[in-house]
Formats: C-alpha cells, sequence, structure tokens
C-alpha cells in the first residue's frame, strides 16, 4: 500500500497532466478552425460550415476559459470527448446534405479523416476511459455517417460496405494507439510522482536528522565548555580531576561522531539530488578492486551491459555499496567476513541484488526494524546501513536485511532498471 504522501503526489500529477493537455487542445482545437475557415473564405463554404466552425470555436473558448479559471479537473475528459465527436460527427453530417455537385459519399471525403485525429487526440488526455470513449464515440459516428448518407444521398454516395470496414479498423487501430497512449503516459507520470515521494521521504528524514544533531552539538558544545572551565579551575591530580578529564575526553568523541552523522546526512542530501543510469558492471569491477585486500573473496555476478537508476548515479551506487563491503569486513563480535557474493539478477523493469557473506550475521533488532536501522556492531552507529536506506528508496528501491540459512548476512535490495536500457532483452 501506497502511503498517503504519495497518493496525493500522484493526484495532483495526474490533474496537472490532465489539465495541461485539456488545454493544449484546446488550442489546438481553436488554431485548426481558424486554418479550416481561412481555407472556406478561399475556396467557399456552405451555410453548415460556417455554423460549425462557429459552435467549435466556441467549445474551444469554453474549455480554455475553464482552464483559466482553474475550474477544469481531470474528470472533464469525459465531456470534452464526448464534445469533441458530436461536433465531428455533427460538421460532417451538415456535409451529407449540404454537398457540392461532385460528392461522391461522406467516407470517400478527406474530411472523414478528422474522426481518426478526434479518436487519436482522445489518448493525451490521460484519462483511460476517455481514450475508449473517444474510440467508441468515433466508430459510432463512422458507422452513423454512413448510414446517414446510404439514406439521403441513395444515387449519389459511392462508399461500400467494405470501405466503412476499411474506415472502422483504421479508427480501431487509432483507438488501441490511443488506450495505450492513455495508460502508458499515466503509468510514467505515477512512477514520477512515486520516485518524487520516495526522494522527499528521504529528505525529510535527513532533515529531521540534521536538525538534531544539530541541536545535540550545540548541547555537547556548551557542556564541553563547562567542562573544560571547570577542569581549568580544578587542581592538578587527584580523582575528581582525573574524572573530569575522562569526561572531556568522552564529550569531544561524542561532538566529532555526532560531526560525523552531519557529514554523512549532508553527503547523502547532496546524491539525492539526482537519480541517474548507472554502469553496474563498471562499478562492481571498481569495488573488487578498492576491497581486493580487505575482502580477499570478493565475488560478483552480475548481467552484461546491465545499467540501474540510482540516486547519485554511479558516485551514490558505489558508496552506498562500500558501506555494504566495509560492515560486512568489520562484522560483529570481534569477527568479520572474508567471503562476500554480490549476485546481480534482472526481471523485466527490476533487478534483484543480493549481497551474501560468511560474518556472524544480523541481530534481531536490526532484522525487525523497517525505517532507520541500527548498527548490530558494538561500536558502530548504524550510520552505514540507514545510508544505504535513504539512497535505495530515493532510487525507487527496497532493502531487505536476513541472515542466510548456512549463516551471514544477506542483504536484498530491489532497484529499477534504468530507462535506456529497459528495451533490451532479459
Amino acid at each position: 500500500m501506497e502511503d498517503r504522501s504519495f497518493g496525493e503526489r500522484a493526484d495532483a500529477t495526474l490533474e496537472q497532466g490532465s489539465v495541461a493537455a485539456e488545454r493544449a487542445l484546446a488550442y489546438g482545437r481553436a488554431a485548426l478552425v481558424t486554418a479550416m475557415t481561412a481555407r472556406s473564405v478561399w475556396i467557399g463554404a456552405n451555410w453548415g460550415d460556417w455554423a460549425s466552425f462557429a459552435v467549435v470555436m466556441a467549445f474551444a473558448g469554453y474549455v480554455l476559459h475553464r482552464a483559466r479559471t482553474g475550474r477544469l479537473r481531470s474528470r472533464d475528459a469525459l465531456w470534452t470527448v464526448a464534445g469533441d465527436a458530436a461536433l465531428i460527427t455533427a460538421g460532417l453530417g451538415a456535409n451529407v446534405f449540404l454537398h457540392d455537385p461532385d460528392y461522391r459519399g461522406i467516407l470517400l471525403m478527406p474530411d472523414v479523416a478528422s474522426l481518426a485525429v478526434t479518436v487519436a487526440t482522445a489518448g493525451f488526455r490521460l484519462n483511460v476511459r476517455a481514450a475508449a470513449l473517444g474510440w467508441l464515440l468515433g466508430a459510432a459516428g463512422a458507422l452513423g455517417l454512413f448510414l446517414m448518407d446510404r439514406a439521403a444521398n441513395p444515387g449519389v454516395a459511392q462508399a461500400t460496405w467494405s470501405s466503412l470496414l476499411v474506415l472502422e479498423l483504421a479508427l480501431s487501430a487509432v483507438g488501441a494507439f490511443a488506450v495505450f497512449t492513455a495508460r502508458r503516459s499515466r503509468k510514467m507520470l505515477m512512477d514520477h510522482a512515486r520516485a518524487e515521494s520516495q526522494r522527499d521521504r528521504a529528505r525529510s528524514r535527513l532533515t529531521g536528522l540534521l536538525r538534531q544533531s544539530h541541536d545535540a552539538r550545540s548541547t555537547l558544545a556548551s557542556a564541553l565548555l563547562n567542562a573544560e572551565l571547570l577542569e581549568r579551575a580544578l587542581p592538578k591530580g587527584g580523582p575528581p580531576r582525573a574524572s573530569l578529564e575522562r569526561l572531556v575526553d568522552d564529550l569531544r568523541q561524542l561532538e566529532a561522531e555526532v560531526r560525523t552523522v552531519e557529514t554523512r546526512a549532508l553527503e547523502e542530501v547532496t546524491l539525492l539530488k539526482t537519480v541517474s543510469p548507472v554502469d553496474v558492471p563498471a562499478a562492481l569491477a571498481a569495488l573488487r578492486r578498492s576491497f581486493r585486500h580487505e575482502v580477499p573473496e570478493l565475488r560478483t555476478t552480475c548481467p552484461e551491459g546491465l545499467h540501474l537508476s540510482f540516486a547519485g548515479g554511479e558516485e551514490g551506487f558505489v558508496r552506498a555499496f562500500r558501506n555494504l563491503l566495509e560492515n560486512a569486513r568489520t562484522g560483529s563480535s570481534g569477527r568479520g567476513a572474508r567471503a562476500v557474493d554480490i549476485t546481480i539478477t534482472r526481471t523485466g523493469e527490476r533487478a534483484m541484488l543480493v549481497v551474501r557473506d560468511d560474518g556472524p550475521g544480523f541481530e534481531a533488532s536490526a532484522l525487525s526494524t523497517r525505517s532507520w536501522i541500527p548498527s548490530s556492531k558494538e561500536t558502530g552507529s548504524g550510520l552505514g546501513l540507514g545510508f544505504v536506506l535513504g539512497l535505495v528508496v530515493a532510487s525507487g528501491g527496497s532493502v531487505e536485511l536476513a541472515n542466510a540459512e548456512a549463516g551471514g548476512a544477506e542483504i536484498r535490495i530491489t532497484l529499477p532498471v534504468a530507462a535506456s536500457a529497459r528495451v533490451s532483452p532479459v
């Protein structure tokens, strides 16, 4: 289940996209009518053409007025599609009764292509139901015009049932494309909203951490200053002075750790700004070179040419996996891992990255945590895994911790395949 922030962002994104599409189509509708009016002035037009031009222009103006006043909504796509289909069908229907002497049938006129245009543009409204409605109304309009033409002009109309079938097949192809376009456009916007929501959550978490870190540093600085003043006031030698010196050392060490937290959080905030493709085989090769001494048995398995989307690009990817390898190397209970396996498999537009080591594994407290992962080491701060979690979530992925059946830690990470690599075979 998606969280509320994602739902709100997705609704807002789809609403804005749909309204923008309606506004653009309204401008296009007005421009088309203007061009047709100029053409009619040049070649001459009957009163039916002029009436349809006026009605279409009024409809375009009404849609633009609603858009500019903020009253246009995504749900309005249904009636705007229906309005387009009705206006086009009515305009073509006028030619059935008011036509030139060389008229051969409504389906043989080039103006009938406007039905296909109406069906196609329905797909750009980010509404699958509107696209399907445009398809249905376009097909029904073609059938209605054909029957009307045969009834009104039995000795003139030359279009046959075969001509109608060809037109209906063409409209079906255009309609299927419109539905696909609407569905694909919605998915792209939803993916964008999901990625933005994930990055917002990561930024919010890091911003809160930075605020807490700043407050902690202020408190520590004050405590350290008071302790140093008290240290100077006490005579040298004796238990009180020794205890105070140890306290001052502890405060300085704690201040350094808080400063480290701030630095790491600031680095992650910087990396969250962009999500870009990563050449995974090349990044893994760099990791093997960096840890060839620290982790003697580092094995990687990855499909050739795999590119994944990751926050911070290659820098963020390498930093995240350096943290994982460093955690495995240092381990807990005084024992680190000597062998680490990184296995990457791809399924469609997602990839599974499994990092498995032969160390002591995770403690139960680490496995039960969902948001901020605590350290499984006695002297650790949990920053390494927390850093990895933030980058992965901001990249559109997820992290799962487990202990392997044969012993050792197992980290399963899912990440999206980069858009440029999604056309390659799996």
